[in-house]
């Protein structure tokens, strides 16, 4: 026990072998062998030994909560819920459950389960420093930083020495501006005492939050000099770069070239989401990447969106004049679709350039990081989900995450810029390897939650894979609408086409209102005015007429227009990967 204490797990294990090797059917000698698989996330070995447990004692209460644990590491929460409250029945005094079982429910939004199950803990268990350390992190997870300081001091009192204590309380005093202090915690604490080799990292988020960009950055260099490819680490580097470096120059080149590997790969996977968020993760960093203005050109020339395949093209060429290959490359293809782009024959010059379609989602700040995540844990879903939900078509993105809003002057900003939707929930991590998001869809007018769904992704990219399923998800959940933008004879031109997923010969309804509105999709065929079929669908515009064309003379411009669907989205949806 005092090896484990003192995190020296290898000697640990070799006293445990040798008590099995005597005692192999002692649950004690088991509990503690669990314990240091757990440890150091050997799952699969975890799985044996608690196999092992439960077949000398069904009822064990380690047995019980480690199953727990191994669900919760998979992204199984109720499961995982199931087996933390089966734990606490068995044994009620014991800390470990209720307070893996409080932070599921505090990022579950079940705040005063949350508090009830730390306060007992702290009754049940008095003299631990863990008691009163976790009730902090509760306090500070609920921006109350006066209680959280208070019962930090308290973990103190117990163990003057707790470093996750003087982590966290490094975390208050950022979050309450007093900078040096947070600095000097930091900057004492031993390297090894940070979860993932992170101290670097934690000095850099206090750096950002005091605007001291500069040395955020080398913060965030040292950091990524032992993870270099941490995603939280590159996000927080880039963050921070942007303003140290406000123009383009060879330093963000460079930190934009590392992105050209995976939008390479994803370009050759067909994975266009995927794909066209890293490329315009690269541009956001250097504009003038002409390698990026390439391979997105050929990313939507992939896609059909060949005027916004010579959109890229053009910019590489206004970039890189001498390049002979790229002007000849963009000659030639304008040449061959001035002829072949049907709006253009419609009389619609730029069909970008038309009032877009689709219900608007914000990016507000309104997912919290749970557990004992890092400062800027959220941040970095933010920036990912701002690269990733425009690559949907089917929706518009406003970003508006680097404001902070109380609930109601949140709904009041929402309402003012014509914002229909919203992201709000808890993101954490299980483990060094693991990323969860738990969010609601809310939907503004109504202020109802319209889905809500949990994602647990793991490796390397997973919080851009988070982002590009809670995409799918937000797709999949809200209705979409366009509208009339043009009438000539019999010919009904609308402002959506292939980027919004239209094909020739779809059959779209089209309702007599200018005003679009979530509920459309549940309304009955017999409320619109007459059905449509889509005749030629270009990038971003189609070209429709009525089936019925006896109702052509109530269309009007502006009238809403959807998709016909003979089913409406599922309201709740569990994702897991």
């Amino acid at each position: 026990d005092n090896y484990i204490k003192l995190k020296n797990y290898s000697m640990a294990e070799t006293l445990i072998n040798d008590a099995a090797n005597y005692h192999s059917k002692d649950f004690r000698v088991l509990e503690r062998k669990l314990n240091i698989e757990l440890l150091n996330n050997r799952n699969t070995e975890a799985k044996r030994t608690i196999n092992s447990i439960k077949a000398l004692d069904s009822k064990n209460y380690f047995a019980n909560y480690a199953e727990g644990l191994l669900n919760e590491r998979m992204g199984y929460y109720k499961t995982a819920m199931t087996l933390y409250e089966r734990a606490i029945i068995i044994d009620r005094n014991r800390a470990e459950a209720p307070v893996s079982l409080a932070y599921l429910q505090l990022a579950s939004g079940n705040s005063n389960r949350a508090l009830s199950l730390l306060n007992n803990n702290i009754d049940n268990n008095p003299r631990m420093a863990e008691s009163y350390y976790h009730l902090a992190n509760y306090y500070y997870l609920n921006r109350n930083y006066n209680n959280a300081l208070s019962e930090v001091s308290n973990a103190f009192y117990y163990y003057t020495n707790y470093n996750e204590a003087k982590i966290l309380q490094a975390n208050i005093f950022l979050s309450l501006k007093r900078y040096n202090e947070a600095i000097g915690i930091l900057e004492y604490i031993p390297d090894s005492e940070f979860k993932n080799n992170s101290k670097y990292y934690y000095i850099g988020n206090v750096y950002e939050e005091a605007n001291n960009y500069q040395n955020a950055k080398n913060s965030y260099i040292n950091y990524l000099r032992t993870k270099p490819e941490d995603e939280l680490g590159r996000l927080a580097y880039e963050r921070v770069l942007l303003n140290t470096n406000p123009t383009p120059d060879y330093e963000r080149n460079r930190a934009a070239l590392y992105y050209g590997n995976s939008a390479s790969y994803y370009t050759r996977l067909a994975d266009n989401v995927r794909a066209q968020a890293y490329l315009k993760h690269m541009l956001k960093l250097n504009p003038a990447n002409t390698y990026a203005r390439l391979m997105l050109s050929d990313v939507y020339r992939r896609m059909g969106l060949e005027e916004r395949a010579l959109e890229e093209l053009e910019i590489a060429k206004n970039v890189n004049p001498e390049d002979k290959s790229i002007v000849y490359k963009y000659d030639s293809y304008k040449r061959r679709l001035d002829r072949n782009i049907p709006s253009r024959n419609w009389g619609i010059e730029n069909q970008y350039n038309l009032e877009k379609s689709g219900f608007t989602i914000a990016i507000a700040d309104t997912i919290t990081a749970q557990k004992d995540s890092p400062m800027f844990f959220n941040t970095a879903l933010y920036q990912t989900l701002s690269y990733v939900l425009p690559q949907y078509g089917k929706f518009q993105v406003l970003d508006i995450y680097t404001n902070y809003y109380s609930e109601r002057d949140l709904y009041s900003e929402l309402n003012s810029r014509k914002v229909d939707y919203f992201l709000r929930g808890s993101t954490f991590e299980n483990s060094a390897d693991n990323f969860t998001v738990m969010l609601d869809l809310v939907e503004v007018r109504n202020e109802r939650v319209v889905t809500n769904f949990t994602i647990t992704t793991k490796g390397k990219d997973r919080i851009m894979n988070a982002a590009v399923m809670t995409g799918r998800v937000i797709e999949n959940s809200i209705p979409f609408y366009s509208k009339v933008i043009n009438i000539h004879n019999d010919n009904i031109y609308i402002n959506a086409g292939k980027l919004q997923g239209l094909t020739n010969d779809m059959n779209l309804l089209i309702y007599n209102t200018t005003t679009a509105t979530t509920d459309l999709s549940n309304r009955s065929a017999d409320m619109s005015i007459g059905m449509l079929k889509v005749i030629t669908a270009d990038e971003n515009v189609s070209l429709t007429k009525l089936i019925d064309g006896r109702a052509l003379n109530r269309i009007n411009i502006n009238q809403i227009v959807i998709p016909y669907i003979t089913n409406t989205a599922v309201n709740s949806v569990q994702t897991q990967n």
